[in-house]
């Protein structure tokens, strides 16, 4: 069985007879500062422990302008990479995390990293 720091998912399911509380974040806007980033998940991190969540979903964003030609109703923002997020800012988060990745916007070589 694994440590508590390390629960897979299998495992997350076994424990949970009522369901599984998943909480979203996008990460920052990559303009973000690190010290902004800290701030960011800092707070995060606050909420997390109140609500006391299962796990932590890290999502990707893109653009995504060749899924349609619609105008955007908003600009787009790039976001920090959610595993850089994790990794730099969150790195407190004890529980499981789920990072998406907008897999349009990678390489073959940085989706390998």
């Amino acid at each position: 069985m694994a440590s508590p720091e390390t629960v897979t998912a299998a495992e997350l399911m076994d424990r949970t007879r009522d369901g599984v509380l998943l909480f979203g974040l996008t990460p920052p806007r990559q303009t973000t500062t690190p010290e902004q980033a800290d701030a960011v998940a800092a707070a995060a991190l606050t909420r997390l422990r109140s609500v006391q969540v299962d796990g932590l979903i890290l999502y990707d964003v893109d653009a995504e302008t060749d899924r349609t030609e619609a105008p955007r109703p908003f600009p787009f923002m790039p976001m920090m990479d959610p595993a850089h997020f994790l990794d730099a800012h969150l790195a407190d988060w004890p529980g499981p995390v789920i990072v998406y990745r907008a897999v349009g916007k990678y390489t073959g070589d940085q989706l390998d990293r």
